[in-house]
């Protein structure tokens, strides 16, 4: 079955639909285009089509319907039905829902009046009364189970609901589907919803800078790597990212994600997931990155950061990287130099030739040989993974001046990836000087000063009166790291070139911008 893409982002791409397949899933960033294709999905399926994009917030009473009128307008309609009295007239439905209810909650419900309840540890709560997890469970629940609805599409079902619950409800999603010949379409942002290991599941991937939707499944089954299969799986939230960068130790992993949360706190954007392919370094584990890297460069954009060893094997991993001519050239220049003599050397032009090679080719280099010689708590014979816990804490210790200052060598090696936000400094530095305009001329017609009369507007992005006496000393609460000295007599012009400056200089986006 071919399904046409939202044609303002897609054109006249099309997505195939493998009717043998009972539950497919669509990931993709915000603006992708998901929402639309569902509404397109919709519109191919003629009948027996229910979409549920709207919250499911209540559980109405139990009343007396017309089921199969209310069935026949539900098709093709957003609208959440009255589910309880639908529930309430099927007997056979409403055991098979309360068995699943039990089997993934542990509690039981009963009918009272024209209510349900649920009892829990002795007490009773109404249905419409109780988290809206249970009621989004009660209403997806009645229509996988009902035949009169062949096709289900789901916009976002994780929305109110715990992490553990969204995997039991996929996990009846997924059996309900195929137990009653159902074809289930889901729209998601939560990783708890992908599945690579089981059958009758494809997950799609919609890449609106690519133009492209990747059918994930196939083109991860088709690689014929089962490792990669289980890895991928098992690592399935880095979908969700920007920029994938594959690292050779899951300590390694931890530490350099904190040192990227690090400075979140300031300029850059959220949107990288460094990722290791072993639980610890291994043999073999820069082949993997080697193989994983190419097959997720495939669909999204991926990164490697090798150790400097990388470069002791020409015609290993290396050679993967760099054609014949480079790889010959360089082994003969290396020949019997040690690792400490490559990091002595990188200024010579064989290595500087490498490392823009291999950059260009998305790799990194550790290039003082590992991830140890960039912490500040590892002694000479230490590895990170007997004190990671102390360097993450010292980490975490650090105002991001000390950061910059502490851990620049990293950051100057991973400021090259993809996902880095330089761009914002410009309008930071626009806002910064047009609020501090405005609190000036708001204190000037104050008289006596007093900074309780400041407009709420500008005092409320403050975190305390500025006033110092011969100077303003602001504090913003959306950039709490930096603190602008304003001097009373320092001009307009003067102003704006102060606060450009406070960024320019101690700015870890600028700074390596530069490089």
């Amino acid at each position: 079955m071919e399904i046409a893409l939202p044609n303002q982002i897609y054109g006249d791409k099309k997505i195939i639909i493998d009717d043998s397949k009972s539950v497919f899933v669509f990931i993709g960033a915000n603006g992708s285009g998901k929402s639309k294709l569902m509404d397109q999905i919709k519109a191919h399926m003629t009948q027996q089509t229910k979409i549920i994009s709207d919250g499911i917030n209540s559980v109405p009473p139990i009343n007396t319907i017309d089921e199969e009128s209310v069935k026949q307008n539900s098709w093709g309609n957003k609208v959440v039905d009255n589910v309880t009295s639908l529930i309430n007239g099927n007997d056979t439905v409403r055991q098979v829902i309360f068995f699943w209810f039990k089997k993934l909650f542990g509690k039981e419900i009963s009918k009272e009046g024209n209510q349900y309840w649920i009892t829990e540890d002795g007490n009773k709560f109404q249905l419409n009364a109780d988290g809206d997890g249970y009621k989004t469970f009660f209403n997806l629940a009645y229509y996988l189970t009902t035949p009169d609805y062949k096709y289900l599409i789901f916009d976002e079902p994780e929305r109110f609901l715990h992490p553990n619950l969204q995997i039991s409800l996929f996990n009846m999603i997924k059996k309900l589907s195929r137990d009653y010949g159902k074809q289930v379409f889901i729209t998601t942002h939560s990783s708890h919803f992908i599945d690579f290991l089981s059958d009758g599941i494809e997950v799609f991937l919609l890449s609106k800078p690519k133009k492209e939707t990747f059918n994930l499944t196939e083109k991860i089954n088709s690689s014929s790597d089962k490792n990669f299969t289980t890895w991928i799986h098992y690592n399935k939230h880095i979908l969700f990212s920007k920029t994938i960068v594959l690292l050779e130790g899951y300590t390694d992993q931890i530490f350099l994600n904190q040192l990227l949360q690090k400075l979140n706190h300031s300029v850059f954007g959220r949107n990288i997931s460094f990722i290791s392919v072993a639980v610890e370094k291994e043999n073999g584990g820069k082949s993997k990155i080697v193989k994983f890297q190419k097959i997720i460069s495939e669909f999204f954009t991926c990164w490697s950061l090798f150790d400097l060893d990388l470069l002791l094997n020409s015609g290993g991993e290396l050679s993967k990287y760099l054609d014949a001519t480079d790889v010959t050239e360089f082994g003969t220049w290396r020949n019997s130099k040690t690792l400490d003599d490559l990091s002595n050397l990188l200024a010579e032009q064989e290595m500087t030739k490498v490392f823009k090679t291999l950059k260009a080719k998305k790799v990194l280099i550790l290039e003082k040989g590992a991830i140890e010689k960039y912490c500040k708590k590892i002694g000479v014979a230490d590895k990170l993974k007997d004190k990671l816990y102390e360097e993450v804490d010292y980490l975490n210790s650090l105002t991001l001046d000390l950061v910059e200052s502490e851990y620049g060598d990293l950051i100057n090696i991973i400021s090259s990836l993809d996902g880095f936000n330089f761009d914002e400094n410009d309008d930071l530095s626009n806002l910064v000087f047009r609020l501090i305009m405005d609190f000036e001329k708001e204190a000037k017609t104050l008289n006596p000063y007093q900074y309780l009369k400041i407009p709420k507007s500008i005092q409320d992005h403050l975190f305390s009166d500025p006033d110092k006496g011969a100077s303003y000393e602001f504090r913003f609460r959306f950039l709490s790291d930096k603190l602008f000295s304003i001097k009373k007599t320092f001009s307009t012009d003067e102003k704006k070139d102060y606060i450009d400056s406070v960024f320019s200089s101690s700015s870890i986006s600028q700074r390596y911008l530069q490089r």
